[in-house]
Parts: C-alpha cells; sequence; structure tokens
C-alpha cells in the first residue's frame, strides 16, 4: 500500500511543481513555454478537482460539466495539495501574468478563451469560480479581450506604419501607386 500513497502524493506533486516550472518560464520571459505547461496543469486540474484535493466542498460525483477526458485516460487517484488557498491564488496569478506578456493571434486568443470557460464549466460545479478559491473566470476573460484588443492595436500599427511607409518613400512625392494603396486602405475606393 505504500507505493500506492506514493504514486498518489507524486501526481498532486507533479501539479505543484509545474506551477514552479511556469513561474521560471515567466520569470526568464518565455511565455510560450510557460502558457503551454498552464494549460497542461489547468487540464489536469479541471479534469482532477477531487482527487487532488482542490475542491472546498464534495459534491456528488457526477458532474455534468466534467469533460469527457476521463474517457481517454483515467481520473488520478486521491491525493492532496496541502495549501489549497496559496495553489488557487498561485494558478490565477500565473494565468494573469502569462495573458498579460503574451502575443497571439485573433484566433488563438479565441481558442484560448474557449479553453478557459471549459475549464469554469468543470470548476464551477465544485463552487470554485470567481471566488477567492477557485479559478478566476472573470479576470481570465477579461485578460484574454485586453490582449486580444494589443494585438489588434498592434496589427493596426504596424498596417498604418506600411502604409506611412509606401506613401512617405522616394523624393517627398508620392508616386501614382501609392496614393492607389492608400486610398483604397483608408476610403475603400481607388482615385
Amino acid at each position: 500500500m505504500a507505493p500506492e500513497r506514493d504514486e498518489e502524493a507524486t501526481e498532486a506533486q507533479l501539479v505543484v511543481e509545474a506551477l514552479l516550472v511556469c513561474d521560471a518560464f515567466v520569470s526568464q520571459l518565455r511565455f510560450d513555454a510557460a502558457l503551454k505547461v498552464l494549460e497542461v496543469a489547468t487540464d489536469t486540474v479541471a479534469e482532477n478537482v477531487e482527487a487532488l484535493g482542490l475542491n472546498a466542498s464534495r459534491p456528488p460525483p457526477t458532474n455534468p460539466n466534467a469533460p469527457s477526458y476521463h474517457a481517454l485516460r483515467p481520473p488520478l487517484p486521491p491525493t492532496q495539495i496541502q495549501d489549497i488557498h496559496s495553489f488557487w491564488t498561485r494558478l490565477n496569478t500565473l494565468w494573469l501574468r502569462v495573458l498579460a506578456s503574451i502575443a497571439l493571434t485573433p484566433q488563438a486568443w479565441d481558442l484560448l478563451e474557449e479553453r478557459i470557460r471549459a475549464w469554469s464549466r468543470a470548476l464551477e460545479w465544485y463552487g470554485l469560480v470567481n471566488y477567492e478559491l477557485g479559478f478566476w473566470v472573470k479576470d481570465l476573460c477579461k485578460a484574454v479581450q485586453i490582449g486580444r484588443m494589443r494585438i489588434q492595436i498592434m496589427m493596426q500599427e504596424a498596417q498604418n506604419s506600411h502604409t506611412a511607409a509606401i506613401i512617405g518613400s522616394g523624393d517627398g512625392m508620392a508616386p501614382t501607386g501609392s496614393f492607389q494603396i492608400f486610398d483604397q486602405n483608408a476610403f475603400g475606393s481607388t482615385r
């Protein structure tokens, strides 16, 4: 029976260590790697809330919002993460730091927001959404919206600087082709 306890403790420890690795990636400004680690850790948490001892109450075992991950792999055996409050705070804080720093395509932001909402649906069953103890889905979705706006602004600035570079090139007089590009982008027609 002792080897089982070691395996159980290892599963909880792996989730905690994943957050430590993510924290190291954030410190090294490796936000893409941090995002990947957070996604895997959050998948594990959403799939195994009870087994990891992360829920405040124990509802009936049939969670209608639980992802169908268990069809692919069995749930973890029961374990305990010692400081539940610190765990949730660390997970959410890491998510907010990564979301504030990463640059994704608009489609990637959409997919990430869908995943966040899916995790929140699974965690909501346990009362672990938008509270101090649990997943801060409202804050995370706001961070996704800000990230999406940030990338749109960057794309618009890049487009504007490209248009300005085309118009402003040469001897001070823009060639006719440049006016056509500018007019198409700004006014929707060519002259």
